[in-house]
């Protein structure tokens, strides 16, 4: 149930950066900072991604998909604030809803195919 979770929760606090981005492009500020974003170790998920607590079953091509995805996430998300703290409003949507919009859909779609893959794996 613990890898379940965590991969819902994933999806969740993933999908809250679009509205995190969302408003640094409309105000041009944010609590987060560029650097620390693009680094795909330091939100929750990808300090369990990356930890010891991962079922040795769930380390397969799924997972190296998410990983692979999750970092591009956390790089593209890094890229859309760094133009929204600069005031490039135009740059960082295009990005946006782009590129990034892209990946995080992929991204989405890659931990689901990984969750029931596990649960199958496991039953």
């Amino acid at each position: 149930m613990a890898f379940n979770d965590e991969v819902m929760k994933a999806i969740c606090a993933h999908g809250q950066w679009k509205h995190h981005l969302n408003t640094a492009i409309a105000t041009g500020k944010s609590q987060f900072n560029v650097a620390d974003s693009s680094k795909d170790n330091l939100c929750a998920f990808g300090k369990w991604l990356y930890g010891p607590t991962i079922p040795v079953g769930a380390k397969n091509a799924e997972f190296d998909e998410v990983c692979t995805l999750h970092a591009r996430f956390h790089e593209l998300a890094s890229r859309v604030l760094d133009l929204a703290l600069k005031g490039n409003k135009d740059a960082a949507r295009a990005l946006m809803d782009a590129e990034f919009t892209d990946v995080s859909g992929k991204l989405s779609q890659a931990l689901m195919g990984w969750k029931r893959t596990a649960a199958q794996t496991a039953a």
